[in-house]
């Protein structure tokens, strides 16, 4: 469903969104925490019970008997959990304690729990532990729907009588997750809690360890395996979308193996890459975020590796943005850093999970083209304002065929449509020492084309940890592969979409059709004459991806351990394209053709650490040093086959009349030193410094080696007295800061040695090699200079988080492509210049739990990134190949572009500014510059909870400029021969007075008509809000299950781009193309459970 909003409803959109981040803000203005402060000397206990109410929301339930044998509490804490501050209240009491929901029972030692009828069940015995292994004491044990309970000692020891087969157990605690499990009498019950981790306590990956939410001193934002688990993607980086501030993510086309294009916090170099360092478990990605294709397909802009790993395998992804969390990468940080992390065993029994569902998906946004009856008249109403009739030799289409004949050639390609089935299955566990997991996937994803070819990914994975008995010695590897297998047609059918709605596409016997009337449509229409033919055409691609990690840590003393992160990946292709004689014209003489392709990335990565840990009266202290050796290997052989005698043959590359062959090999090599310090004084205090000496292969020996560092610091003011007395609504407070440098050597490999090709050409017989690059030994890195200032606030005991950050970053000495006067006999060389490249803006993240009541509870996110990009200096630029390119002061993705008057009301042909008068549209005409770079974007999430449904929903919204279907079907004039066109042009000028943007139709292309695609006409606004993402699941209650003996069960319906909300005038506003196959929306019902 789409829908096209008008100026009202884009007002009232805006003010549903003001009420509900009103209403959200509002109800976030009550909370209680679970850190406990006291300092007390001799005070009665139930004083001390009245001060851990207030701060932490839980009640005491006891009778004033019990508290006359109580002693008086001598206490000072600190931000002390619950559990602990109750077992320090508790220590050398008469008392004890157990925690059931919200409420603390008192009770006397002596006393045992409360029984519903003595002697009517079995003893039960147990023990409690958490994730790490070690035991879980004071935690509530309770047979559910019963008074009878207990609470586990030091040792995390339980007895509870009374219990019977089938009765289900609730263990409960003040900093554990509860959990329910279905008793089997006459077991000893082992159970494994996990602890409740607030936001700020979340960890969180960062390069080269872990942190916290609250004593991170860089911008790292985290999506984790839930928030990805509720969408149906087979690429990981599209679950990113909309998630993240700071982050734009766009779709190329609507295929599975689609190319995305990555950018954090703007474009910073003129020619070079700007796309992240993408490392996964600790090594660098060997394609990263490149196309690892070698022959085309369907999906024109190549094939995305991360298309290659399996979703389902993702434990969490790292964004790394500032400063601060990427200088410790040095040249590989410039652009940001993701880290993505695979799921790891833990500790507990073995579990079996599955998870399957089935969905089905169809094009999202597309234009209507006209039909045959509209078609006709258009082509009819060319001539007659042309003055020309239209006979068999100029007008085939409206002449010789029949125009009541109709094919919808859209609805026909893309109207579809397409089955996705996708099955994980894990199996995890472990004891203290050691945990794994073992975990297989398979994912089948259909298109939505008339064609029966569909992608297979079978994926593999596997993770053991082991700790020694002695906690010296850790180990952890972890292994991922996948075969997938891509089929496709050879080319994208979308692109003929506006191909004549009249042609006869089959002859009698329902064979393609190329003729008609005598008139080959070949004659007519270039590259494959019947639409129908690309569907003949087809890609197989076999993709394998292998990846292994193995991080080893020693602890040689107390506080020093010893570290290696080893690890090697390695992707391979192999392609072939097939042209057979059913795809091709007869009329054009041309024989059936292939292409073949086969490429390797490969990398290794080798990184020995040294870490050092120690907390003393003045502070906690880490240092890390360590060392990097990377190698990085790509390769590729391509093959075309032509004048295969039949199809059979098509296969093989012997088989062609005529082969040309091509081949690729380059090699990386890195090295670095790197180090971090940080220190923490009580929490409060932070500093973190982070430095690296990078050396790379693609620079010259003189320039091999470069120093790249940051400082970052924060300060949490929430810890201060003034504030812990005077604000008290005010939970938590922090200001952070960072300065530093990253690089950049993104340049490709061996840009700055003497290149040499071989030639056809021949010198006295014998074939010669030309020069086609010069040596450049004083090419060297670019640097980008960091700075951000951020503040983040919880109020109301973290019921409402607000994280905003300001950045600026300025990237120099710009790698560029320098034009050389024609008698150097080479076009140019890459070169730096003094440019610089500024980009600046605001990131602004808030979270709130609008409503935490009984069984309901309502959440909301909203991410909001505002960020400016602009050329700052660039000398020279007016005399520079770049000059008709580039604005200083304007961003890097400017365009210079004529001033579109629209369509002259008397003649009905297009208008553009003449600003030199002198009769001619060129450059000097090109006045008007026009920003395609996101004002703004980010995205709105809401997530309900009832007993047991969850509700998630997400919108994404970008508010942009962008190219509109004028600027895609510029080239065909409407009007113009055997071309169809959007319906939206029935809108054009017709009689002089008439005022549209389309002009009259004509079966001529005029100047301006020519040149529409580089004026102001071609753009337009391409801002929408899209519902990215709806999940419903429902959990079924252990009761249920207690019958079918299964630990857990869900059930779940989740939508992907379910609608969009645009004015854009085009099909669809993230992909800009009405040739190219929108993204689809899809939906998918399945179930997940665990036993």
């Amino acid at each position: 469903m789409d829908l096209i909003a008008c100026p009202k409803l884009r007002r009232r959109m805006k003010l549903v969104l003001f009420l509900l981040l009103t209403c959200t803000l509002y109800a976030s203005a009550k909370g209680h925490s679970q850190t406990i402060t006291l300092s007390v000397k001799n005070r009665p206990i139930e004083e001390v019970f009245k001060q851990i109410t207030a701060q932490s929301g839980y009640l005491f339930f006891y009778n004033a008997e019990q508290l006359k044998t109580a002693k008086p509490v001598s206490l000072a804490l600190k931000n002390a959990t619950l559990e602990i501050a109750l077992q320090k209240c508790f220590s050398d009491q008469p008392l004890t304690f157990a925690i059931i929901n919200k409420t603390i029972v008192v009770k006397t030692k002596s006393s045992l729990p409360v029984e519903q009828s003595p002697n009517t069940g079995e003893e039960l015995k147990g023990k409690v532990m958490s994730e790490n292994g070690t035991p879980a004491a004071g935690v509530t044990v309770k047979i559910k729907n019963t008074n009878i309970f207990t609470t586990t000692d030091e040792t995390g020891n339980f007895t509870i009588k009374n219990i019977k087969n089938g009765d289900i157990l609730v263990i409960s605690g003040a900093e554990i997750l509860t959990q329910e499990i279905i008793i089997h009498t006459g077991e000893f019950l082992s159970i494994v809690v996990k602890a409740k981790v607030g936001q700020l306590d979340q960890v969180i990956m960062m390069a080269y360890g872990q942190t916290t939410r609250r004593v991170n001193t860089g911008n790292i934002s985290r999506v984790d395996a839930t928030e990805i688990e509720r969408q149906p993607v087979s690429n990981p980086l599209a679950a990113l979308q909309g998630r993240v501030p700071g982050l734009i993510i766009n779709q190329a086309n609507g295929y599975a193996n689609s190319p995305f294009s990555v950018q954090i916090r703007g474009r910073n170099s003129i020619l070079q890459n700007s796309q992240p360092l993408f490392i996964v478990d600790g090594v660098p990605f060997a394609a990263q975020n490149d196309p690892i294709n070698q022959v085309n397909s369907a999906s024109n802009a190549g094939t995305n590796p991360f298309y290659t790993i399996n979703p389902q395998d993702i434990e969490s992804i790292e964004i790394l943005k500032d400063a601060d969390a990427t200088a410790i990468y040095g040249s590989r940080g410039a652009n940001g850093v993701i880290l993505l992390t695979t799921k790891k065993g833990k500790n507990g029994k073995t579990k079996v999970d599955l998870n399957t569902y089935t969905g089905w998906s169809r094009a999202t946004r597309t234009m209507p083209m006209l039909d045959t009856r509209s078609y006709v008249q258009m082509r009819r109403e060319a001539f007659e304002n042309d003055g020309i009739i239209p006979d068999v030799n100029n007008a085939a289409d409206i002449e010789l065929w029949d125009t009541t004949r109709y094919n919808n050639l859209k609805d026909f390609f893309i109207g579809g449509t397409a089955v996705t089935n996708d099955i994980n299955l894990s199996v995890s566990g472990g004891a203290p020492g050691t945990q794994f997991l073992i975990s297989g996937g398979y994912h089948r994803e259909s298109t939505v084309l008339p064609v029966s070819l569909s992608d297979h990914r079978l994926s593999l994975h596997s993770s053991i940890n082991h700790e020694s008995a002695n906690k010296k010695f850790r180990a952890n590897l972890s292994s991922n592969y996948s075969y997938t297998k891509n089929r496709l047609p050879g080319i994208d059918p979308t692109t003929f979409i506006n191909r004549p709605p009249n042609m006869l596409l089959y002859d009698s016997v329902h064979n393609l059709n190329w003729q008609e009337e005598g008139v080959p449509f070949g004659y007519i229409s270039s590259g494959y004459a019947n639409p129908l033919a690309a569907l003949e055409t087809e890609y197989a691609g076999e993709l394998k991806n292998f990846s292994g990690s193995l991080q080893l840590s020693y602890r040689l003393f107390n506080n020093l351990n010893v570290l290696a992160n080893l690890g090697y990946n390695s992707i391979s292709t192999d392609e072939t394209n097939t042209n057979p004689q059913s795809s091709i014209d007869p009329f054009s003489g041309w024989l059936p053709s292939a292409n073949f392709g086969t490429g390797s990335n490969q990398t290794w990565i080798v990184e020995p650490q040294l870490e050092y840990n120690k907390k003393t009266s003045i502070g906690k202290f880490s240092i890390l040093a360590g060392a990097t050796m990377q190698k990085k290997t790509t390769s590729g052989i391509s093959a075309t086959g032509l004048d295969y005698q039949n199809d059979f043959l098509l296969h093989t590359i012997s088989g062609a009349a005529m082969i040309i062959t091509s081949n690729n090999y380059s090699e990386y090599r890195y090295a670095a030193l790197f180090g971090r310090i940080n220190y923490n004084w009580q929490d409060r205090y932070i500093i973190n410094l982070t430095g690296r000496r990078d050396g790379s292969s693609r620079f010259g020996p003189a320039k091999q080696f470069n120093n790249f560092g940051a400082l970052g610091a924060a300060w949490i003011f929430s810890k201060e007295n003034v504030v812990t007395e005077h604000l008290p609504w005010l939970s938590f407070g922090k200001i952070r800061g960072s300065i530093g440098i990253t690089g950049s050597d993104g340049i490709g490999n061996y840009q700055f040695l003497d290149a040499w090709n071989s030639s056809t050409t021949s010198y006295q017989g014998i074939p010669v090699i030309t020069p086609t690059a010069l040596y450049n030994p004083d090419l060297a890195w670019e640097n980008n200079r960091k700075f951000e200032i951020g503040l983040e606030i919880g109020l109301f005991k973290q019921r409402l988080f607000a994280t905003i950050n300001y950045f600026r970053n300025r990237s120099g000495n710009q790698l560029v492509f320098y034009n050389l006067p024609i008698q150097a006999g080479f076009p140019g060389v890459n070169k730096n210049r003094d440019a610089l490249v500024q980009n600046s803006g605001v990131e602004i993240d808030l979270e709130s739990r609008n409503i935490q009541s009984g069984e309901f509870t309502w959440q909301t996110r909203l991410n909001l990134t505002f960020n400016r990009n602009k050329l700052l200096r660039f000398p020279g630029l007016a005399n520079s190949s770049y000059a008709n390119s580039l604005v200083i002061g304007k961003p890097l993705s400017v365009k210079k572009l004529l001033d579109f008057e629209g369509v002259d009301p008397l003649t009905g042909t297009y208008k553009m500014k003449d600003v030199d008068g002198n009769g001619l549209l060129t450059i000097a005409d090109r006045i008007i510059v026009a920003n395609t770079d996101p004002r703004y974007y980010g995205g709105f999430e809401n997530t309900f909870t009832y007993a047991g449904f969850e509700l998630n929903v997400l919108f994404q919204f970008t508010k942009q400029t962008g190219i509109n279907y004028l600027g895609t079907v510029a080239g065909y004039t409407p009007g113009s021969a055997y071309t169809n066109q959007p319906a939206i042009v029935l809108n054009r000028w017709q009689k002089p007075g008439d005022h549209s943007n389309i002009q009259k139709f004509t079966t001529n292309i005029s100047a301006e008509g020519a040149q529409l695609v580089n004026s102001t006409g071609a753009y337009s606004d391409a801002s929408f809000i899209r519902c990215k993402n709806i999940s419903l699941t429902y959990s079924f209650a252990p009761a249920v299950l207690k019958k079918i003996k299964i630990e857990r069960l869900k059930i779940y319906a989740n939508a992907q781009n379910l609608f969009t909300i645009t004015n854009y005038l085009g099909a669809d506003p993230e992909t800009q193309n009405m040739f190219r196959m929108p993204p689809l929306r899809t939906v998918v019902v399945g179930f997940s459970l665990t036993f």
